[in-house]
């Protein structure tokens, strides 16, 4: 008896089915069998398997809907089983409606089956074909680039790689139609990714975050058009944001249009994980079935399109070998991926993408496709978000607003529809949002589309959500174990271990996997001999099986945890041992370049997570890794007691600093900086009419004395002797500060604004870009300032806080640059020689730092920066506005000149070269550039003072 296999699409492909079904049956010795009742949604069925293994042969009927990849049609999941190389069951082909023929079996003949009034003849020339075992050969090189291409595709398939993907908004109702038809309840969640926004960077190397340049794309398809425009792309994004997952569909796309176009490039998929600093060209040829690379690039290198995954996840030492390997080999396409941070370090000559987080119209998107009731959807959504963002959300709808007017609307501020029904504390938490784009609570984590998948999966199963990543992770992992590997065994009939004793088995592994630079992926048998030594008393193979059969870790060439954050979760509890061992954070962390990453970094995250109080953790990171010590006390989901915030935040005289800790401390006090010199105080001012007093809030200024001195002056050093002492403020001007001046109801009065082109009698202000109190004011002009100057003159003549001998002005620019390097010629406020973290600058634009905040900081943040008169805040974070012009500086009155007027000390934007003293810039008096501030002098009239002058 001749048993067959019919594989076909209910949608449309019903019909010629169901004929060769009952016409197979009606011939001798022939017995046909096809799916009429399982249509299993979540998992391969076990009953399509067995089908399969006990068929001769496997006859599919060719129509549109088995090309369908989001969901894969069941016609490609039967084809992948059926062509693996332990069942290997012969395919033949009827074409039933027109359609192109899966790459899985792409090169297979067809019997054309569209007209039913010719069936009948089209089965006895398939019988023939059958009988007559006309499968085709592979013979030639391009047979063998079909059996290779079918293999990939056979592989994506059986590996659920190709997964699908929820699209954009205007989009996503059909697709959404569909996976709900499909195979959503899958547990293996991961392979649910919504469709990926990204930002092609159009210079090749290393560009800046927030390259001008750069455009985004919003889905995938806009993004596979953007790649084919660069032959060598790196692909970067965060951990879990869905790199590995975009570049094996590429790869899948890449190898459907192979099959078709015989000139089209080959693309070979190439996990690095696993590589051993060996020949790169020979590790490339285990991914490439039975070609040879070295075939291609003697003759048609353009023939290749290699996809590197996972350059983080490789030794650092054996970057270098792919470096080599890339330059020498020019004319083959390249897509790389790489973690973010870990690129910084591991740069390569290619043209950058980087992955984006999803937003939220995105992770609302990624959550309906999980078929959630609309009710327990809403529930997910908002536990991320918070109970407080909840029920702001709420007055949103009252208000008839919408779930995007929520996320990307205005600030709450008077004239909003919700302004009226919230609080201060609900408008705080609203604009912090908005301003900075962070999500609230834990729908940041949400952002990543693997945690996400792993929240939904514990959701679904728990009805609640842990409180941070070690805390999914954790119940992932239980989830793991108890619903697939318990499950694995017992149908194994194998005995199931204790789960502590899998838990250490695998954090071992995994800690001397990274401890051993030995990347993500491992040979069995380390794997085993480390197991062995972590659990002794256990057979360490069973160990290894079960961990496998629970989804924890794959065993193909090698061994690999599944996914690079497991591997670092299981790590964690290594790093945690050895901390509490006495083991210092400079053992995983040692180099002197202590913000270069080291590999340990999402570990340390990790393990503070696994404690209720993360002090320890912070404490231990602080001295040599401040940066990751506020991240592990911002994002590990731990508590963390004040004492250790405030050593980040004010560290010891010597210790490391971080800026980003620094700008956050600034960001989240601005309210409540109580710092002299940095805020407003009371002042009683005597009224006009001399009955009485008012209570005025007026600039709190601090003074640093400048005596007067000779000093070197400018880029060429010319000695300048400036005859006169004068005070100057400690910080540049603050936003709260400046406030006070628009706020006195005197900011229009015209004796501010006298002298200066009508235009500009007076000038409008526009909103400060970096709104908090304690950041120096910016999108200041020069008429802003020195109007500012003279009201405050004013007001503090009127309460006697100076006298008439003294003037409160902008400083000139030999003032200015006078009080930021003293006496003693260096060239820079804190000496000699640029310092990484010593001004708020665009260090990597420098090339000397890791640095480039891109925003301003409170005032006072860099205190190691400081002149040698105290000053602080001379270089970087704002431009600062000097009284004179810039061509003439002799000339420090011009007001009405229109001339652009000196700016000292650099911005938050500038490269290293505006850090330096002697450093001059200019602008347009009326411009009010978001990196421009200013500072004000206290000294004798301008018009009393004696020049300076050069000296020898």
């Amino acid at each position: 008896m001749t048993k067959v296999f019919i594989s076909y699409a209910w949608k449309d492909g019903s019909e010629a089915a169901h004929w060769l079904y009952k016409r197979f049956n009606q011939l001798e010795g022939w017995s046909a069998w096809m799916d009429r009742e399982l249509h299993a949604h979540s998992v391969f069925s076990a009953e399509l398997q067995r089908r399969i293994n006990e068929a001769d042969m496997v006859v599919v009927v060719l129509t549109p809907d088995i090309n369908r990849l989001n969901p894969p049609s069941f016609v490609q999941l039967e084809l992948g089983y059926a062509t693996q190389p332990e069942v290997k069951k012969p395919v033949y082909a009827v074409k039933a409606l027109s359609t192109m023929v899966p790459l899985i079996i792409w090169g297979v003949t067809f019997i054309d089956f569209q007209e039913p009034s010719n069936y009948e003849s089209a089965f006895h020339g398939l019988i023939g074909k059958i009988t007559h075992g006309t499968v085709d050969g592979m013979l030639s090189r391009r047979d063998r680039e079909l059996a290779y291409l079918r293999d990939l595709a056979r592989d994506e398939i059986n590996r659920r790689t190709a997964k699908f993907y929820a699209e954009l908004p205007a989009q996503a109702k059909t697709r959404i139609d569909a996976v709900t038809q499909g195979m959503v309840e899958d547990d293996e969640a991961a392979s649910i990714l919504a469709e990926l926004a990204a930002d092609i960077h159009t210079k090749p190397r290393h560009s800046p975050d927030d390259d001008p340049n750069a455009y985004r794309v919003e889905d995938f398809d806009q993004l596979s058009d953007a790649l084919s425009k660069y032959p060598r792309v790196a692909i970067i994004g965060d951990p879990g944001s869905g790199k590995t997952t975009t570049l094996r569909r590429l790869t899948y796309l890449l190898a459907e249009t192979a099959a078709q176009d015989e000139a089209a490039p080959l693309p070979v998929y190439v996990p690095l994980g696993g590589y051993d600093g060996s020949d790169f060209a020979a590790y490339i040829d285990t991914y490439f079935g039975s070609l040879h690379i070295r075939d291609y690039l003697a003759t048609h290198p353009e023939r290749l399109i290699i996809l590197l995954d996972g350059l983080n996840e490789t030794a650092h030492t054996h970057v270098d070998v792919i470096k080599t390997w890339l330059k020498a080999n020019p004319k083959v396409s390249v897509r790389l991926t790489c973690r973010k941070l870990d690129y910084v370090e591991r740069e390569l000559e290619l043209q950058r993408v980087d992955v984006q987080p999803l937003d939220h119209q995105r992770i609302w998107q990624f959550i309906a496709a999980y078929r959630l009731s609309e009710v327990a959807q809403m529930r997910l959504f908002w536990k991320l978000a918070g109970e407080n963002m909840h029920l702001l959300w709420e007055k949103f709808q009252k208000a008839n607003l919408t779930f995007q007017d929520f996320f990307t609307g205005k600030p709450l501020e008077s004239g909003h529809p919700v302004y009226s029904n919230t609080n201060t504390q609900e408008d705080q938490l609203y604009n912090q949002m908005r301003k900075a784009g962070e999500y609230p609570s834990l729908l940041g984590l949400a952002r990543n589309p693997f945690l996400l998948t792993i929240t939904i999966s514990i959701y679904t199963s728990q009805g609640d959500i842990p409180r941070n990543r070690a805390g999914l992770f954790r119940a992932f992992v239980q989830k793991l174990l108890k619903e697939r590997g318990r499950p694995a065994a017992q149908q194994q009939g194998l005995v199931w271990l204790d789960e502590a004793v899998l838990e250490t088995a695998l954090s071992r592994l995994a800690y001397e996997m990274q401890a051993q630079g030995r990347g993500t992926s491992v040979p069995y048998e380390w794997a085993r001999d480390i197991v062995a030594h972590a659990v002794p008393g256990h057979d360490a193979s069973h160990v290894l099986y079960l961990c496998a059969s629970a989804g924890i870790i794959d065993r193909g060439r090698e061994l690999r945890f599944v996914h690079q954050l497991l591997q670092e979760y299981f790590a964690a509890f290594g790093m945690k041992k050895a901390m509490e061992q006495g083991v210092p954070a400079a053992h995983f962390f040692p180099s002197n370049e202590w913000w270069m990453p080291t590999g340990w970094e999402e570990t340390a995250v990790l393990m503070a997570g696994m404690t209720e109080d993360a002090t320890k953790v912070v404490e231990w990171l602080t001295p040599v890794q401040p940066d990751l010590a506020y991240k592990v006390s911002t994002e590990s989901g731990a508590d963390c007691a004040k004492v250790a915030l405030q050593a980040l935040y004010e560290p010891a005289d010597g210790a490391r600093r971080s800026p980003y800790v620094v700008s956050e401390w600034g960001r989240l006090n601005h309210e409540n900086d109580q710092r002299p010199g940095v805020g407003v105080v009371d002042v009683k001012v005597p009224l006009p009419e001399g009955e009485g007093f008012r209570v005025r809030a007026l600039p709190d200024l601090a003074w640093c004395d400048v005596p007067a001195g000779t000093f070197l002056y400018g880029k060429d050093k010319h000695g300048y002797k400036l005859p006169h002492a004068f005070k100057i403020a400690k910080y540049p001007v603050t936003m709260r500060q400046f406030q006070a001046f628009i706020d006195s109801g005197e900011y229009d009065h015209p004796n501010w604004w006298v002298g200066f082109p009508k235009e500009y009698q007076p000038q409008p202000m526009r909103a400060q870009n970096n709104p908090y109190q304690n950041h120096p004011r910016d999108r200041v002009s020069w008429y802003h300032a020195v109007a500012f100057t003279r009201w405050l003159n004013r007001q503090y003549r009127a309460a006697g806080l100076i006298g008439l001998g003294v003037e409160l002005r902008l400083p000139t620019e030999h003032e200015w640059e006078y009080a930021a390097r003293g006496t003693d010629g260096r060239q820079y406020p804190w000496g000699n020689g640029y310092r990484v973290g010593y001004a708020n600058l665009n260090e990597q634009g420098g090339g000397v730092g890791p640095y480039f905040l891109n925003r301003t900081t409170a005032v006072g943040n860099y205190p190691q920066g400081k002149s040698p008169f105290d000053v602080l805040d001379m270089t970087g974070t704002l431009f600062e506005w000097c009284l004179n012009d810039h061509e003439n500086p002799g000339t420090i009155e011009g007001y009405g000149n229109g001339q652009s007027k000196v700016l000292r000390g650099g911005s938050f934007g500038y490269p290293q070269r505006g850090a330096a003293a002697s450093y001059r810039d200019s602008d347009p008096p009326y411009l009010d550039d978001a990196s421009v501030g200013f500072r004000v002098v206290l000294s004798a009239p301008i018009a009393s003072l004696a020049s300076g002058s050069l000296v020898d």
